[in-house]
């Protein structure tokens, strides 16, 4: 297997010369300086580019669907190649090309969380870009998709801060209680303190989103996120510490919808001693053919519900009244033989984790 030339000297990372050619035919040697062509000096991954390019004849459609990047990115990878190159002037890099290599428009993926496809599809709508209004009157907040593809970016807010998995981690720590949360105040205290709970906003998706731990300072976006959130109808955003979910906007409308988050407690709940510590607290259980199993109304009634949200949350007695206007359109009270069958099997599925049944359960079924 032939060596590949490198292009930098791995020490100072200057351009390397060739010194000495060899021809292994005749024999012949060449002494000097011999300097490598531009391409020599590319890295890997614009090679890469480069051959994934020209293999698809310029077809920068192609090249997204390969290399799974957005239009705009295939064009700033062809841009910087071609300034590497010398076949571009860095004076002809002008402002407005920049701003050409912001997406307009972002795909929906089947795997998007519904948070992520909402603001998506709200923003493919604005062409990428829209102004957005703050709780203070008059103030504003321009957001834009990021060229990565990867969440928003805002002049404001550093980029690393609203990627997409900080709407979801601040979705689910509101739906996690009852679809209410503090806000939180990262700039008064550091995580896990008075100001900036876990169970806040901004606590939580520092922790989540970000990898903060308890004891260490956060950034504080949360007055972006939740703006954001308001924007696509998924909160109420208004003055005072508490944010309150749109309940028909995030409740869940089906019984596929039920299922799924079913099968996530069922899946998770050995790993979280503090939602198994609540067992028999809950009132309200749901009963599913499908698996055989059975998940509390706190925890279904909501879309994509997760249980490290709701595992924070655990310390709050959370009573799931939010959702019982959707559940009771999807499911019925089980009653007569049928309700003392699923009652055992329940009082046997929680003794197993060493928990009794609270008094006044009730079984729902489909």
């Amino acid at each position: 297997m032939e060596k590949q030339v490198l292009g930098f000297c791995p020490v100072c990372e200057k351009r390397l010369l060739a010194t000495k050619l060899y021809c292994k035919t005749c024999d012949l040697e060449l002494s000097g300086d011999f300097s490598l062509n531009e391409f020599s000096y590319l890295s890997k991954e614009e090679l890469h580019f480069v051959n994934i390019f020209l293999a698809n004849e310029g077809s920068f459609k192609d090249v997204q669907n390969e290399l799974d990047i957005t239009y705009q990115k295939a064009k700033q990878q062809l841009a910087d190649i071609l300034l590497k190159l010398g076949l571009r002037n860095s004076e002809d890099y002008k402002e407005e090309e920049v701003e050409n290599l912001y997406l307009t428009n972002i795909p929906i993926k089947d795997n998007d969380h519904f948070i992520t496809k909402l603001i998506k599809v709200k923003l493919n709508g604005y062409n990428g870009k829209a102004t957005i209004p703050l709780i203070n009157e008059g103030k504003t907040l321009d957001i834009r998709l990021a060229e990565d593809g990867q969440g928003l970016v805002s002049s404001r807010i550093p980029k690393s801060q609203l990627g997409w998995k900080s709407f979801i981690s601040a979705y689910e720590i509101i739906t996690a209680q009852d679809g209410e949360a503090y806000k939180g105040y990262a700039r008064a205290g550091k995580l896990g303190s008075e100001k900036l709970p876990l169970t806040s906003i901004e606590g939580y998706v520092a922790s989540n989103a970000h990898g903060i731990k308890e004891g260490e300072s956060a950034f504080s976006p949360g007055f972006a996120i939740t703006a954001i959130l308001d924007w696509v109808g998924i909160v109420k955003n208004e003055r005072g510490s508490l944010i309150k979910i749109v309940e028909k906007a995030v409740c869940i409308s089906n019984y596929e919808e039920a299922l799924i988050n079913a099968r996530t407690f069922i899946k998770e709940l050995d790993s979280s001693p503090q939602v198994i510590n609540k067992l028999g607290l809950f009132r309200h259980w749901y009963y599913f053919d499908e698996i055989d199993g059975f998940a509390p109304s706190k925890f279904i009634g909501y879309k994509n519900m997760n249980m490290k949200a709701y595992e924070i949350a655990a310390s709050i007695n959370l009573d799931g009244k939010e959702t019982e206007h959707s559940l009771t359109k999807l499911f019925r009270l089980a009653e007569n033989n049928r309700k003392i069958e699923l009652i055992n099997k329940l009082e046997q599925y929680l003794n197993a984790y060493g928990k009794k049944l609270n008094s006044l359960v009730e079984i729902h079924i489909r």
